[in-house]
């Protein structure tokens, strides 16, 4: 009975109704902080490889030989052997300056401080970035960033 009652509903709709296109997204808040985003930000010093595959390799080497390269491990972990993996959060502005760095895990000794002093000497030798883009029109937008520094005794 429910079924033809349906079927009946279902048959006597006219036939002028149209389906209306979903609502536009809301606009663009200009303070938001992306956690998601359509393109990530990008180091400008990698521009000259055309490929997005070699552009990711190029930034990833250049921050491990940066952060690696100048991390001291804190003589207070180094007596404990405190290892972790300490994380650092930052944000790429819409004009691609790295700012508002927080330590967002810490495994002790000293280790939390070190890494924000690296990621921080990666903001300075990087200079600008390419900000991160959002939205239809690929906007350029705020996004939060974590970088994960790695301490581990040999």
């Amino acid at each position: 009975m429910l079924t033809k009652l349906f079927c009946c509903a279902f048959l006597m709709a006219p036939a002028h109704d149209t389906i209306l296109p979903p609502p536009p997204p809301p606009p663009i808040d200009e303070n938001q902080l992306f956690t998601h985003w359509e393109k990530m930000p990008e180091m400008a010093l990698c521009d000259y490889l055309k490929n997005p595959s070699e552009r990711k390799e190029c930034m990833t080497e250049h921050i491990i030989k940066i952060i690696y390269g100048n991390l001291k491990w804190p003589p207070l972990a180094r007596e404990s052997c405190v290892e972790g993996m300490a994380v650092i959060s930052f944000a790429v502005t819409e004009t691609g300056v790295l700012e508002d760095f927080k330590i967002v895990r810490d495994p002790g000794a000293g280790t939390g401080e070190e890494a924000l002093r690296v990621v921080k000497l990666l903001a300075e030798e990087t200079g600008p970035w390419h900000p991160g883009t959002a939205g239809p029109d690929r906007k350029p937008v705020r996004v939060q960033y974590n970088m994960p520094v790695k301490f581990k005794l040999r």
